[in-house]
């Protein structure tokens, strides 16, 4: 309860105005967020006491599952070296052919088409290098921003 003073401008003494406010009142909020591949404790606690085993069959399961998942991609690793190999094998023996075409065209009296075949695809292969040397970075840049 507040208690007013107040003048009244006709009398000289005082008067008491009394107003009702209410309490104040304090809110407060919690959030918890929780996130992974198990539950939170507190639910997996709950799975156990509801069924006996149950937590140690979910953490079972999340463990064969990261495993899975771990095994699936040191298999795309391997499968992307290994087509990448492949890609510069082959890649280093069309430039070989296309320059053993460029030196028999120059030993045939076929100069500009001869130099044109001897040296453009090791211009390209340089150009090849360069470029995605240029797209590394960026992306080594980019992901080292995003962090």
């Amino acid at each position: 309860m507040r208690c007013i003073l107040m003048a009244s401008p006709t009398k000289n003494k005082p008067q008491i105005k009394k107003s009702h406010t209410s309490p104040k009142r304090n809110l407060m909020a919690y959030k918890e967020e929780f996130s992974g591949p198990l539950p939170h404790p507190r639910i997996l606690l709950q799975y156990e006491q509801a069924t006996k085993g149950a937590a140690d069959r979910i953490i079972t399961m999340a463990e064969n599952q990261a495993k899975h998942r771990q095994t699936m991609e040191a298999h795309v690793i391997e499968s992307n070296i290994h087509n990448e190999k492949v890609g510069m094998y082959l890649a280093f023996i069309l430039t070989i052919f296309i320059m053993l075409i460029g030196a028999y065209l120059l030993m045939n009296n076929k100069p500009i088409e001869g130099y044109i075949a001897l040296f453009a695809p090791g211009l390209f292969q340089a150009g090849n290098y360069i470029y995605n040397k240029y797209v590394e970075k960026k992306q080594g840049e980019q992901l080292s921003n995003a962090e």
